[in-house]
């Protein structure tokens, strides 16, 4: 067989895609990767059992020929490999600001922090370097698969999205469009000016398959009814052409956002919902929304029936949401998809080893309340029936960005043959760390959740995005 295999040997933990937050431990199982196509060509379990395949290694037979003679093998004994993370909202421009700006409200944080960070991405030379710069650390972070908001500027996109291939990072680049409420620096001024320019970036995007075009509408107060109207006719015309066109934008992420909403309702035939109004203008279907912690039940029903997905973006929330989103109720009651994002700048932590945390303890606190005195002295045990564990949050920031991406097919788990690989191996002994190990003590899934608590990218030994090795301390 004449197609270079690399073999890598090692646990895998990853999730169960039936089941969310059910995650399956697979210990000491053989992977072969074609690193042609980046594909997973067969696995074999502890027993080189043959558990897939693709063709020519669908049989047990040949899975086992091209284990035993293969010379490039990766073997993980001490630590384990995870699926690569998937952040559904990364504003790249603005990692400048990263890690201020957290104590004003969001639209005072766009108007004094975000619009002026991503005019200045008219300067090539220097969106080349920020943008350079926040998909390596994304990669180091673990993050093998990003959507990314850029700015109004075509050509600084194409720049993002020419970065991320070069790097050989997995992503979406929007172009965001906006012609509306926007500052007179950072604006495309009518419709038809955002039209043209949107159809220009998706229509010459650079080519390659592991970097694609999203519509990227701000949100609805910065979009005029005819600009929105447009970019849905964009998508169907694309998608007559045989290609699907994502889209993704923000959705009833704050208090002072949706209030906004209700303010410009008369330039959109009334409609004070930024839901509805997407959804009128075909921008809904198959969305990746960001935020969506206002959207009422009726609206979280729609999500589920026409396939919109969720970006939750729990660190950002805390600061910018007045209120947090209903995870568990979102997932489990209304059916809707959702993933994690770390949503740079309004987060300030680019890894999605965050995001995890904080959508485990942003659930505790809407779970429990916040009021001691309601439990205090009344001996009541609180269930925890609403709380979103560690393995959820890791089952999110995996499988459920993929079901978002409708890419499940694709990624999100290691042990089916014809996915990409996409995975991490993590190293939990790495020092320095702020956690240690006690094998007297600590259970595989121990030492998994300490890395989810108190990891970082000094645990990272090796990032592959699409069979090639692309960041971690053993590159």
């Amino acid at each position: 067989m004449s197609t270079p295999l690399f073999i890598v040997k090692g646990d895998v933990i990853e999730g169960n895609p039936e089941f969310p937050g059910e995650l399956v431990v697979h210990e000491a199982v053989t992977i072969g990767v074609d690193e042609d196509s980046g594909s997973i060509a067969f696995v074999l379990d502890k027993q080189q059992n043959f558990l897939s395949g693709v063709e020519p290694w669908d049989s047990e037979a040949a899975a086992r020929e091209a284990a035993a003679s293969c010379t490039r093998i990766v073997i993980v004994k001490e630590g384990f490999l995870v699926p690569g993370f998937i952040d559904l909202h990364h504003h790249a421009p603005q990692e400048r600001f990263m890690g201020t700006a957290t104590d004003v409200p969001l639209m005072q944080w766009l108007e004094d922090n975000a619009f002026p960070a991503e005019a200045r991405m008219e300067d090539e030379t220097l969106a080349r370097q920020d943008y350079t710069h926040t998909v390596r650390q994304l990669l180091l972070n673990g993050t093998t698969t990003c959507v990314y908001f850029s700015t109004l500027h075509t050509q600084a996109s194409w720049i993002l999205a020419r970065v991320c291939a070069q790097l050989g990072q997995r992503a979406f680049v929007g172009k965001v469009s906006m012609d509306s409420h926007s500052p007179d620096f950072y604006t495309e001024g009518t419709s038809g000016a955002a039209l043209e320019q949107a159809e220009r970036f998706v229509m010459g995007f650079p080519a390659g398959d592991l970097v694609r075009p999203i519509l990227c509408p701000r949100f609805v107060p910065t979009c005029s009814e005819a600009l929105l109207r447009g970019l849905g006719d964009l998508r169907k015309k694309v998608a007559a052409s045989g290609e699907q066109l994502a889209v993704t934008t923000h959705v009833a992420e704050s208090a002072d956002e949706v209030d906004f909403c209700v303010s410009v309702a008369s330039e959109h035939g009334g409609e004070e919902r930024d839901f509805a109004v997407l959804r009128n203008n075909d921008l809904v279907s198959g969305c990746v929304m960001a935020h969506c912690v206002h959207l009422s039940d009726d609206e979280l029903r729609e999500c589920a029936s026409i396939g919109a997905g969720i970006a939750h973006c729990p660190l950002s929330n805390c600061f910018f949401a007045h209120g947090a989103l209903r995870l568990h109720e979102v997932i489990f009651d209304f059916g809707v998809k959702v993933g994690l994002a770390t949503d740079v700048a309004g987060g300030y932590d680019p890894s999605m080893l965050s995001a995890i945390r904080h959508a485990v303890t942003t659930s505790l606190l809407l779970n429990h309340g916040t009021d001691s005195y309601v439990h205090a002295g009344k001996g009541q045990t609180l269930a925890y029936t609403r709380v979103v564990s560690f393995r959820l949050a890791f089952w999110l920031a995996t499988i459920g960005g993929a079901q978002v991406l409708q890419l499940e097919d694709k990624i999100g788990t290691l042990t089916k043959a014809g996915k990409k690989w996409d995975a991490l191996q993590v190293d939990p002994a790495a020092v320095p760390s702020r956690f240690v190990i006690k094998s007297d003590r600590d259970t595989r899934m121990d030492v998994f959740e300490k890395w989810l608590n108190l990891g970082d990218d000094r645990h990272l030994a090796r990032v592959w995005v699409n069979g090639k090795l692309v960041a971690g301390s053993q590159t």
